[in-house]
């Protein structure tokens, strides 16, 4: 058997990427490496999205391949969170779904599922709530930028990040202070504002500037 391992490995989560253009990333995965499928659907086709979910559910194992063999599976622009999971040790950060591990197990558990009308019910219902989810943040983020109004926010984070040069300390400075915010702010990655959006690329690259910096310090 090819893959990454010699036997069969189950599914432990469903990743779920939410780009700015209205692109969502699947990626069936055994664990954060590793991954059973991968696909990429468009908000407004939730019969696709539904499709790629049943074929998942309905084929027999896959081998596992590497999820990063040709890099990064997303890049820093990207929301991504786990959307379900086989446990509650596999986090699922999209807020609180009822019955989500019951779903995941139904969807993609051993044994798999034979094709059944309640089934492809099951999988159009996930991909309304991904469609519905995806929305939902884009409103957050729109109310957050308040017609522009957080864009001075953003300029200063970003100001601060560059004032700390080339300071070895400055990311564990971050670390308990301006990154806690940019993690709960994740969704302004998906904000309909370009301008926005290009503030939020350049803090990342400081932030993974200031990274670099740290770590080369600390070897």
């Amino acid at each position: 058997m090819g893959g990454v391992s010699g036997r069969v490995r189950a599914a432990s989560n469903l990743w779920i990427t939410f780009r700015a253009d209205g692109t969502l990333r699947l990626e069936l995965l055994v664990d954060w490496y590793t991954l059973l499928g991968v696909a990429e659907c468009r908000v407004e086709d939730p019969e696709g999205i539904a499709r790629t979910l049943a074929a998942w559910s309905l084929r027999p194992a896959a081998d596992p391949t590497p999820r990063f063999a040709n890099g990064r599976a997303t890049r820093s622009q990207d929301f991504g969170v786990g959307f379900l999971a086989a446990s509650p040790h596999d986090r699922a950060a999209l807020g609180s779904i009822r019955g989500r591990q019951e779903a995941f197990r139904e969807l993609f558990g051993e044994p798999r599922p034979g094709s059944t009308e309640q089934g492809e019910a099951d999988c159009r219902r996930m991909a309304r709530v991904l469609v519905t989810a995806f929305l939902r943040y884009r409103a957050i983020a729109h109310e957050r930028l308040a017609g522009g109004a957080y864009l001075p926010v953003l300029r200063a984070q970003l100001a601060r990040c560059q004032a700390l040069g080339d300071d070895p300390t400055g990311y564990r400075v971050l670390e308990h202070s301006l990154l806690p915010i940019l993690e709960d702010e994740q969704y302004l990655r998906l904000a309909e504002d370009e301008q926005a959006r290009g503030l939020i690329a350049a803090i990342d690259a400081e932030v993974a500037r200031l990274h670099g910096v740290c770590m080369s310090s600390e070897r």
